[in-house]
């Protein structure tokens, strides 16, 4: 006859949890009662330690036979230890601190203290206690045994702390675990969970491809392997989470491993990078799950940040567009360096509240103003230029919405071109040292609206005399995370469930973090000449397909089976592939890293200058067809779509504005499609 009895519903197993549970209340009022009175019980049991050591000493000195003498003397010299000990530890903080947090680094002070505390004894012995005069030995065998019962005292109560944490979870299921590093990352990780019991994890061992490491023991804990055994130990040992606690993983093996725990529905996570201690975004010991950025593939940016700090120090600092992605992480950024006044400017009400905040929170001592305004409004501009004596212009404003901006022909012109030549213009009335230009990869062989006006943007500078503020433009791809980016929406759609729609299965795109894009575009300002065009190191270009994949990797699930992926056709203004240089331009290195200058042939200014003022009174006319046409002539480069063919006038060769003439050989991957859905 079979019997179905849960373990949970047996009388010896109800009694052991009530015991237990009875047992952890007692030690835990008697716990919270030593933490209420930490300093004066700690030096109770230091003052215990120090008389119990020195009878110690004595009697191992004297083979377990007590001198003669009187009670009065050995009353006055045990006292005198107590009081000098005291007062050492004290100065070396050792009546303080919390037992069960006790490490290595603290040895050196206990051993100190107390070496410190039996020179002063031995040095009372030859000068007032004569009548004794107990051998120096004695008070070196004291120095070992208060050393030793100091720090074992406290090695005890982390120990019980640590027993009573993990018999406080022992009948709870716990999760068992493989650390993948057993190096410092990794060690601190098992400290950290030990400290906290488990924390519900049960460390199985750790994982290390240092072969001197194979086979070995840290803290308790086996190293089992390398990374060529993961899916046999997570089989073996029914692996449920995974901590990655390398200073820097490569993003090739990063990817493996992640390719791995997705296939066995496993859990991985990962320890900040050291970037990310020092700016404050990860505390030490803090894990995080991987994130995109992780398997992109991008190194971090490492350049010496002095110079940028004596450009931005004591200046000030205008940041137009600062409520939207790029220019909000332009202005902490610059915050950092301590300007004189960071001016925030931007037409989003609601972006400028909230970023007028976080300055405030973040950075209580700068002067900051966030300022209402339309980069197209040139008379509320010169207000501003003529309030403030202003250094530095980051222009940022811009529309940047492909697909949107291709049916707003108008907008797109008058913020990003019109915008452009209005703060240009007024950098250089006022005499501004630098005026930089947020471009665009977008801007190179055009097929969008948007990417025409970028470039229209870059030759403004072009068109603007010689003068002593230097008009820089920095030219990048995309920013993961932006407002503008691929990534939040692909977020949406599988927070949604899906599906997640890409617009072709060969399309790529350059990324890179906003914090490596800022950092860079700070660089390029202060090492530029007086007209500069620079542009980013984007890497290699990346599939967005993989893009998806990953992310849909990173949320736990599986490609193409919990969340689908469709492809839904480029949509209008749309390339295969990105471009960073024209048929025209070469790029040479700089002073600092993924920053390089570009070479462009020269153009002609005042036909340049002429099509600008043409544009003015184009725009007046609020005619998109027309506004097409002037942009056509004026980025000879741009070819726009099938779509904006009903906008699209006959234009001969002999209309278009003079420049140097380039063999233009389109690509059929970069072509725009016709009519597409949007992704």
């Amino acid at each position: 006859m079979d019997f179905d009895i849960q373990e949970s519903e047996l009388p010896v197993f109800k009694l052991m949890r009530t015991s237990l549970t009875t047992t952890n209340f007692i030690i835990d009022q008697f716990l919270a009662f030593v933490l209420r009175f930490r300093r004066p019980v700690t030096m109770s049991v230091n003052t215990a330690v120090v008389i119990g050591g020195f009878i110690a000493a004595v009697l191992l000195r004297f083979d377990f036979v007590w001198p003669a003498h009187s009670q009065l003397e050995w009353a006055s010299v045990l006292g005198a230890v107590v009081l000098v000990k005291l007062i050492v530890f004290s100065r070396y903080k050792l009546n303080e601190g919390w037992w069960r947090f006790i490490g290595i680094r603290d040895v050196p002070h206990f051993v100190m203290g107390c070496a410190v505390a039996s020179t002063i004894l031995v040095l009372l012995n030859l000068a007032i206690w004569k009548d004794i005069a107990l051998p120096t030995s004695v008070f070196v065998i004291d120095w070992c045994v208060c050393t030793l019962g100091l720090l074992g005292t406290r090695l005890f109560s982390r120990l019980i702390a640590q027993s009573m944490a993990a018999s406080g979870r022992e009948l709870q299921h716990k999760h068992p675990l493989i650390i993948i590093g057993a190096g410092r990352g990794g060690t601190r990780v098992l400290e950290e969970l030990s400290l906290e019991g488990g924390a519900g994890y049960h460390v199985k061992g750790f994982i290390d491809d240092d072969p001197n490491k194979a086979g070995s023991r840290i803290r308790g804990v086996d190293v089992l392997g390398t990374t060529d055994d993961l899916e046999e130990l997570i089989s073996s040992h029914g692996i449920q989470d995974i901590i990655v606690a390398l200073a820097s993983p490569g993003h090739d093996w990063l990817r493996q491993i992640m390719s791995t725990c997705e296939r066995f529905r496993v859990r991985c996570r990962i320890l900040p990078s050291f970037s990310e201690y020092i700016t404050g975004k990860a505390s030490l010991g803090q894990l995080r799950d991987i994130r995109l950025e992780d398997l992109l593939g991008r190194s971090p940016v490492q350049i010496d940040e002095r110079h940028l700090a004596g450009a931005m120090h004591g200046r000030v600092v205008l940041v137009t567009g600062g409520a939207g992605s790029i220019g909000s992480e332009l202005c902490r950024q610059i915050a950092r360096f301590g300007p004189r006044i960071l001016l925030v400017f931007d037409k989003d009400e609601s972006g400028l509240f909230y970023m007028q905040h976080e300055l405030k929170r973040r950075f209580p001592d700068l002067e900051s103003c966030c300022i209402i305004g339309d980069v197209r409004n040139k008379k509320r501009l010169s207000r501003l230029f003529k309030k403030y004596p202003i250094c530095s212009v980051f222009h940022a404003a811009a529309y940047k919405h492909v697909p949107l901006m291709e049916d707003s022909v108008y907008e797109a012109v008058s913020t990003n071109v019109l915008g452009t030549r209005n703060l240009a213009e007024l950098a250089v009335e006022n005499r501004c040292d630098q005026f930089v230009l947020i471009s665009t990869d977008k801007a190179v062989r055009p097929v969008s609206v948007m990417g025409a006006t970028k470039r229209a943007a870059e030759l403004v500078l072009e068109s603007i005399p010689d003068s002593n503020t230097s008009l820089v433009a920095v030219r990048f791809g995309n920013v993961l995370g932006s407002a503008g980016s691929v990534v939040p929406l692909f977020q949406k759609q599988i927070a949604a469930g899906g599906p997640v729609t890409v617009t072709h299965p060969d399309v790529t795109r350059y990324f890179m973090t906003i914090q490596e894009a800022i950092q860079l575009i700070l660089h390029s300002s202060i090492q530029a000449d007086q007209r500069d065009l620079f542009m980013l190191d984007m890497g290699d270009p990346v599939s967005i397909v993989e893009l998806a994949e990953n992310l849909i990797r990173l949320s736990g699930l599986q490609p193409n089976v919990d969340i689908p992926i469709e492809f839904s056709g480029l949509r209008p203004g749309e390339k295969l592939h990105e471009e960073l240089l024209l048929n025209s331009e070469e790029f040479s290195k700089t002073k600092l890293p993924k920053i390089f200058r570009v070479q462009r042939m020269s153009v002609e200014a005042t036909q340049l200058a002429q099509q600008f003022g043409k544009m003015t009174r184009l725009l007046d006319e609020c005619n998109d067809r027309k506004l097409l046409d002037w942009l056509r002539k004026t980025v000879c480069e741009y070819r726009p779509g099938t779509h904006l063919k009903s906008l699209q006038p006959t234009v001969l060769p002999s209309t278009r504005l003079s420049q140097p003439k380039f063999q233009h050989t389109l690509d059929p991957d970069n072509s725009v499609g016709g009519t597409a859905t949007a992704d």
